[in-house]
């Protein structure tokens, strides 16, 4: 007897519940993956919280939010309506509550307070939320009248806010550093200055001096031990000044300064540099000293000199470097030193952003995580099938998880051992040596044999140093396994065996990861007891189906009428249905077999008879189609079958049999035949193959009409597919057998047309794209039969490839695209065109280049166009003009290009403000130390003057030199 598992109707609610559930989860997780893509595009403080203001406000809600943020202890405010402050104190208690306690509250206010207009709620929600990195408070964020609460986004919130944390707190300290330098340098100037002034006082003694030298020689001496004194003073400032620049660089302890001249060689360092060189190089680095001869490694001396270099030809740029050794990132900024327009030395800022990349990386890990968790789901959805189900399994979790290698585990009922019964990723033959065997205490001590022992999920973080993987360390270190996890899989409260999930690196799984993980691996023995509770459902649907297809036998033969002829004595029994089908009154009708003889058509009873008589002879049952003759002329067709019983020795004893009225299928063939041969013409001057595609009751395929186009599309001949049409359907790319196949259960099912792009396999031609269209209907002797044609579409798909190629790349080039033609119209852009110019799609392509570059009119267009088609190529720099007419400068690479005769400029485009802004920047520092270098200069120079005519008065009066020639 097969065992029958019933599910309830409210398990079965249960379970639309969950799936319900992970379909809102799933809504939810692409939700914040937006909001925390959004939180990655833009940099800067006061973009970073205008970013944030906005996008939960688009995608969260609410009708005001505001966000408490902490800068060197002092409490800043900014709202969504436009208010920015600093607080002297903070009003609001419940933000200073939470200030206090660093845990969020939620509190509910009545709807119509909110000014909003909707009778949909009753209560709106108000969210003060904590933004917290490690257990420092960065700030807070309220969010007031939402329509839903925190505990429908309880599982997203603490992920996003934690994001947005993280990012908010780097642009504080940036600011904060930036600000505290500024500050410095503003102190320094106004010292500067005092200093100048006081210089320039000086010197208008010394002019005074020397026009009074002849009269007042005596007084000479001591003026000049005042003013070098002065000098001194001056001196020691500058000397303070120093100090001061060397304190400003050497302040912060985390980031690395140093500038170098053009020979590679120190100008200045802070003591973070000296350290760091101290300690990877062994080298005590001094000024004048070269940086590459102090780099010991070939590789990465190499690799510095590429950055240096491509800062000494004037570009300002940040690159990242991974020290994959130790697991640590550095963000370095170079920037060129000018003077006189020309670069003299460059400067570097090197940042340790380990902590940062871990976050992201960790983030990235979860999203992937995230990502397998919803595409199982997905599976779990479409497939009911065990094999195919884990299989599955495994693909998602290695191709979106990154996972070295995933496999799973079944117990085996009979030797207690672990088979694998599906797998992917790097296994090589890992998993055929693994011998998990659940009566061997050593060999079941791993975190597969663990976690199906104990019900639970189990950790090898490092499998190196893990004693219960010592069975298995030898191989898992061959094949890059450093971490794993098994998670059990529970059926009917059994464990039947585990998931188990490898990575390529040591302490890979953390406890949100372990958290996902878990979640996926119980959603996945949900998804084995629904197969089996599919599996006794489909045992009763066929139960079901097999009464269905009685009930259709009986609807089969609703014009089928019996009878039954007694031979020992010719008495002749008909049914109702059989009077009529013969159109014959009960009453005035001689059932007699040759009064049923009488009723058939002239030109058919001989056969009928026949028929039946030899039926007698051979004992064996016939069955015949005859014509009925009516006295108005008219023709009806029928099917006649009949069985005879005889007695002990042979002798016929009664004969019963059915008659059926297929009159109507038979004008039907008839119609059919006529159509077909009309078919058949059309098919055969048809460039695509037209034809018959049936499906038999007994869900055998055959084609029984093909056009002469079979042999050129598919390299076979119409009658090889008459009978079986098997030889068709192999054609089939084996990757879109099961889409094929799928379709056209799908059409049959529905009784809707039969619609499929899909590739073949040609055994000349090789592969081919085919395009089929055709519509299914009931076939006269049961099953389907589909009518209609199908044609090549190679060369389409081919260019619609090509073309989402070339629309992907340019996307992706991280450049605003332009293709424009020779009237300066755009012909195409591409989406970061559109995103930093602030136009849509249509909007571009209606424009011109003169619409978007102030720089450019109809006149300059056309000597622009001349030098691009002479040069082919340039690249220079200009302005763009956004929707919101803000001009913003830009580098254009122009390419100069031709199809089908016809000339375009494919142009590349950057932003460039940026570099304009800090060019800008050092040009306005490095003329004010020039002008302050003139002026020292010329004092200097006045100073010597001065000494020379001193020291020719004293030798007229015939007294000693007091200044040496050589001295300053």
């Amino acid at each position: 007897m097969k065992d029958e598992i019933l599910i309830s109707k409210e398990e079965y609610t249960t379970l639309n519940e969950r799936i319900k559930k992970l379909a809102t989860e799933k809504s939810y997780l692409q939700v914040f993956t937006h909001l925390m893509n959004e939180m990655s595009t833009v940099s800067g403080l006061e973009n970073t919280i205008q970013k944030l203001l906005q996008i939960i406000l688009e995608n969260i809600g609410g009708s005001n939010l505001i966000i408490y943020y902490l800068i060197d202890e002092e409490v800043y405010l900014v709202d969504a309506l436009g208010e920015k402050r600093k607080l002297e104190q903070i009003e609001d208690e419940i933000v200073k509550k939470v200030f206090e306690t660093k845990e969020p509250v939620e509190y509910q206010t009545d709807f119509k307070d909110t000014k909003l207009i909707g009778t949909e709620f009753t209560k709106a929600s108000t969210w003060v939320y904590p933004l917290i990195v490690g257990t420092e408070l960065i700030g807070i964020i309220k969010i007031e009248s939402l329509y839903t609460s925190t505990l429908d986004l309880h599982f997203h919130l603490p992920t996003f806010f934690g994001y947005a944390a993280h990012i908010l707190k780097n642009e504080i300290l940036g600011h904060s550093k930036l600000k505290a330098a500024f500050d410095q340098l503003t102190n320094e100037n106004n010292l500067r200055k005092l200093a100048e002034e006081k210089l320039r006082v000086i010197n208008e003694e010394l002019e005074s001096l020397v026009d009074e030298r002849t009269n007042e020689l005596h007084h000479t001496n001591l003026i000049l031990e005042e003013e070098l004194a002065v000098r001194q003073h001056a001196e020691q400032h500058l000397e303070y000044q120093y100090t001061l620049l060397s304190a400003l660089i050497n302040s912060p302890s985390d980031i690395i300064i140093f500038s170098l001249d053009k020979e590679y060689c120190y100008t200045a360092f802070n003591e973070k540099h000296r350290e760091e060189m101290k300690k990877i190089w062994n080298a005590d680095v001094q000024f004048g000293m070269n940086l590459l001869e102090c780099m010991q490694t070939q590789e990465l001396r190499e690799l510095a000199k590429q950055s240096m270099d491509r800062a000494f030809k004037g570009e300002a740029f940040t690159e990242i470097q991974h020290q994959t050794d130790s697991e640590i990132y550095y963000e370095l900024n170079w920037n060129p030193v000018f003077q006189n327009d020309e670069v003299v030395g460059i400067t570097a800022f090197i940042r340790d952003i380990s902590d940062r990349k871990r976050t992201e990386q960790q983030i990235l890990k979860l999203n992937r995580i995230y990502a397998v968790l919803s595409n199982i789901n997905q599976t779990i959805v479409r497939i009911h099938d065990t094999k195919e189900l884990l299989n599955e399994v495994c693909r998602i979790a290695v191709e979106n998880g990154k996972f070295r290698m995933v496999w799973v585990g079944f117990v085996n009922s009979v030797s207690n051992k672990v088979d694998v019964v599906a797998s992917d990723g790097f296994t090589e033959n890992y998993l055929e040596k693994i011998n998990i065997d659940l009566n061997d205490e050593v060999q079941s001590s791993g975190p597969t044999g663990q976690a199906i022992r104990t019900g639970k999920f189990i950790l090898s973080n490092n499998i190196e140093k893990d004693e219960t993987m010592i069975p298995w360390q030898k191989d898992a270190e061959e094949y890059g396994y450093k971490s794993s996890a098994s998670f059990p899989l529970i059926v009917f409260d059994k464990v039947v065996g585990a998931l188990s999930i490898y990575a390529d690196t040591i302490n890979f799984f953390e406890k949100e990861d372990i958290d996902l993980l878990n979640e996926m691996a119980k959603d996945i023995s949900f998804a084995l007891e629904y197969v089996e509770i599919e599996k006794a459902r489909r045992g009763n649907e066929e139960l079901l189906k097999q009464s269905e297809v009685q009930l259709k036998e009986a609807q089969r033969i609703a014009k089928i009428g019996s009878w039954e002829l007694d031979i020992v004595n010719n008495i002749l029994l008909w049914s109702d249905e059989i009077y009529r089908i013969f159109e014959i009154d009960p009453n005035k009708f001689g059932a007699s077999y040759q009064a049923f003889l009488d009723e058939i058509h002239p030109e058919d009873r001989d056969a009928v008879n026949n028929a039946y008589t030899n039926s007698l002879k051979a004992h064996t049952p016939y069955s015949i189609g005859h014509r009925l003759l009516f006295p108005d002329g008219r023709l009806k067709y029928v099917h006649e079958q009949c069985e005879t019983f005889y007695d002990e020795f042979g002798n016929p004893l009664r004969s019963v049999g059915t008659v059926q009225d297929v009159t109507e299928r038979k004008r039907t063939e008839e119609a059919l035949a006529a159509s077909e041969l009309e078919l058949r013409n059309l098919a055969e001057s048809s460039p695509g193959l037209m034809g018959t595609f049936y499906l038999r009751p007994d869900n055998s395929i055959c084609m029984p009409y093909t056009s002469p186009q079979i042999q050129n599309l598919f390299g076979l001949r119409s009658e090889d597919l008459v009978e079986d049409a098997t030889p068709l359907l192999a054609r089939t790319h084996p990757d879109d057998v099961q889409k094929v196949n799928d379709s056209i259960a799908e059409s049959a099912r529905t009784m809707t047309p039969w619609r499929c792009e899909y590739r073949i396999i040609h055994p000349t031609r090789g592969e081919l794209w085919m395009e089929g269209i055709t519509n299914p209907k009931p076939h006269p002797k049961g099953g389907i039969i589909w009518y209609g044609f199908v044609h090549d579409i190679t060369v389409r798909k081919n260019a619609e490839q090509r073309i989402a190629l070339m629309n992907f790349a340019l996307n992706h080039v991280n450049e605003a695209a332009f293709l424009v033609d020779e009237n300066a119209r755009f012909n195409y852009v591409n989406e970061d065109a559109c995103r930093i110019l602030g136009y849509t799609n249509d909007e571009l392509l209606k424009m011109r280049v003169y619409d978007i570059d102030p720089d450019f009119n109809k006149s300059k267009w056309a000597s622009h166009w001349k030098e691009l088609k002479l040069n082919r190529s340039l690249t220079f720099e200009g302005n763009h003009k956004t929707k919101n007419g803000r001009i913003f400068p830009v580098e254009i690479n122009a390419n100069y290009l031709e199809y089908n005769g016809n000339p375009f400029n494919m142009s590349l485009v950057r932003d460039i403000s940026e570099r304009k802004r800090v060019e800008a920047e050092l040009r306005e520092q490095m003329d004010e130390i020039n002008r302050f270098n003139k002026l020292m200069i010329g004092r200097e120079e006045k100073m010597i003057e001065l000494k020379k005519e001193i020291n020719m008065l004293l030798e007229k009066e015939g007294k000693p030199k007091k200044y040496d020639a050589t001295s300053e």
